[in-house]
């Protein structure tokens, strides 16, 4: 059974896939997809700016030119607060939050992690604005020495 499914029916619905998947991308994707993208990151971005006014408000939103396409409905956005990239992905049902040195934005670390490397104790995992909110606030000072540049080798050992 598995040979046949293998050999004769996978290219059966294989063709058709990747023709329709074509036709898509000739007439709609390549605008459309973009467009979807867009709409979900501005939607994001607004309701950081709505709930962490404090962060929005004296930090820089970076705006994507040609924003990658995410799967299912996600959205992604990014600020640049002083020695922090902060990066805020929304979708099915969760929000996430990394955090990278501006001097290394690729070196990108879960909010609960850092936070509980910064306080030396655990922390539940925060998924939404509130929580987030109430993490970030009391700590953004000690967050952003913890990522300059001259602190932040010393820092990152403490991090799983």
């Amino acid at each position: 059974m598995g040979v046949l499914f293998r050999d004769v029916l996978l290219p059966l619905f294989l063709g058709p896939y990747y023709v329709l998947k074509g036709i898509y991308w000739i007439l709609f994707g390549w605008w459309l997809d973009p467009w979807w993208q867009r709409r979900a990151n501005h939607a994001l971005m607004d309701d950081v700016q709505a709930n962490l006014y404090f962060l929005y408000s004296r930090g820089q939103p970076i705006e994507e030119k040609r924003p990658r396409s995410l799967p299912f409905d996600y959205a992604s956005v990014r600020i640049a607060f002083e020695n922090i990239y902060f990066t805020f992905t929304r979708g099915r049902g969760e929000l996430n939050v990394t955090l990278a040195p501006r001097h290394a934005p690729t070196d990108g670390h879960e909010l609960t992690l850092v936070v509980a490397a910064l306080d030396s104790s655990d922390l539940r995992p925060v998924g939404d604005f509130p929580g987030i909110a109430a993490v970030l606030r009391p700590r953004l000072r000690a967050l952003n020495e913890a990522f300059s540049e001259s602190r932040y080798p010393e820092f990152e050992k403490k991090l799983p």
